[in-house]
Protein backbone atom coordinates (compact mmCIF):
# COMPACT_ATOMS: atom_id res chain seq x y z
CA UNK A 1 0.00 0.00 0.00
CA UNK A 2 1.34 3.38 -1.00
CA UNK A 3 -1.12 5.90 0.39
CA UNK A 4 -0.96 9.53 -0.66
CA UNK A 5 -2.29 12.29 1.55
CA UNK A 6 -5.58 12.50 -0.34
CA UNK A 7 -6.04 8.82 -1.11
CA UNK A 8 -7.73 6.00 0.72
CA UNK A 9 -5.68 4.29 3.36
CA UNK A 10 -3.72 7.38 4.42
CA UNK A 11 -5.37 7.66 7.84
CA UNK A 12 -4.91 3.95 8.47
CA UNK A 13 -1.24 4.13 7.47
CA UNK A 14 -0.62 7.18 9.67
CA UNK A 15 -2.34 5.50 12.62
CA UNK A 16 0.38 2.81 12.53
CA UNK A 17 3.22 5.37 12.80
CA UNK A 18 4.32 5.64 16.45
CA UNK A 19 3.72 9.08 17.97
CA UNK A 20 7.42 9.25 18.89
CA UNK A 21 8.33 8.99 15.18
CA UNK A 22 5.76 11.60 14.18
CA UNK A 23 7.30 14.04 16.67
CA UNK A 24 10.82 13.05 15.60
CA UNK A 25 10.15 13.63 11.92
CA UNK A 26 8.37 16.92 12.67
CA UNK A 27 11.33 18.19 14.72
CA UNK A 28 13.81 16.99 12.10
CA UNK A 29 11.88 18.76 9.33
CA UNK A 30 11.59 21.93 11.37
CA UNK A 31 15.35 21.99 12.03
CA UNK A 32 16.82 20.81 8.72
CA UNK A 33 13.94 20.31 6.28
CA UNK A 34 13.93 17.26 4.05
CA UNK A 35 17.61 16.57 4.84
CA UNK A 36 16.72 16.41 8.54
CA UNK A 37 14.00 13.85 7.79
CA UNK A 38 16.47 11.78 5.76
CA UNK A 39 18.97 11.84 8.64
CA UNK A 40 16.26 10.92 11.15
CA UNK A 41 15.17 8.02 8.96
CA UNK A 42 18.76 6.74 8.69
CA UNK A 43 19.15 6.90 12.48
CA UNK A 44 15.90 4.97 12.98
CA UNK A 45 16.93 2.44 10.34
CA UNK A 46 20.11 1.48 12.21
CA UNK A 47 18.86 1.96 15.80
CA UNK A 48 18.24 -1.80 16.18
CA UNK A 49 21.98 -2.39 16.03
CA UNK A 50 22.39 -0.59 19.36
CA UNK A 51 19.78 -2.64 21.24
CA UNK A 52 21.46 -5.08 23.64
CA UNK A 53 20.56 -8.72 23.13
CA UNK A 54 21.22 -11.29 25.83
CA UNK A 55 20.95 -14.98 24.96
CA UNK A 56 21.19 -17.79 27.48
CA UNK A 57 22.80 -21.07 26.40
CA UNK A 58 21.86 -24.11 28.48
CA UNK A 59 22.45 -27.83 28.15
CA UNK A 60 24.07 -30.87 29.62
CA UNK A 61 27.77 -30.99 30.36
CA UNK A 62 29.91 -31.70 27.31
CA UNK A 63 27.33 -30.80 24.66
CA UNK A 64 29.34 -27.94 23.11
CA UNK A 65 27.82 -24.85 24.70
CA UNK A 66 31.19 -23.12 25.15
CA UNK A 67 32.29 -24.18 21.66
CA UNK A 68 29.07 -22.70 20.27
CA UNK A 69 29.70 -19.43 22.14
CA UNK A 70 33.26 -19.28 20.81
CA UNK A 71 32.05 -20.06 17.30
CA UNK A 72 29.49 -17.24 17.39
CA UNK A 73 32.19 -14.87 18.61
CA UNK A 74 34.72 -16.07 16.00
CA UNK A 75 37.12 -17.09 18.78
CA UNK A 76 38.74 -20.25 20.05
CA UNK A 77 39.15 -21.37 23.65
CA UNK A 78 42.82 -20.29 23.41
CA UNK A 79 41.97 -16.71 22.36
CA UNK A 80 41.90 -14.00 25.03
CA UNK A 81 38.31 -13.81 26.27
CA UNK A 82 37.35 -17.13 24.72
CA UNK A 83 35.06 -19.47 26.67
CA UNK A 84 37.05 -22.35 28.18
CA UNK A 85 36.45 -25.72 26.52
CA UNK A 86 37.31 -29.17 27.85
CA UNK A 87 36.14 -32.73 28.43
CA UNK A 88 35.19 -31.94 32.03
CA UNK A 89 32.83 -29.21 33.22
CA UNK A 90 34.66 -25.91 32.64
CA UNK A 91 32.01 -23.30 33.38
CA UNK A 92 30.19 -23.49 36.69
CA UNK A 93 29.10 -19.84 36.99
CA UNK A 94 27.05 -17.61 34.70
CA UNK A 95 29.41 -15.67 32.45
CA UNK A 96 28.53 -12.88 30.02
CA UNK A 97 30.46 -12.92 26.73
CA UNK A 98 30.31 -9.85 24.51
CA UNK A 99 30.07 -10.25 20.77
CA UNK A 100 33.07 -8.57 19.12
CA UNK A 101 30.97 -6.76 16.49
Amino acid sequence: MNPNMDGPGYAEAMARVPEEDVRGYAAAYENLGVEGCRQYMEEKETAWKKVPLNIGIIGSSGTGKSSFINSMRRLTADDPGGAPVGVVECTTDIVAYAHPA
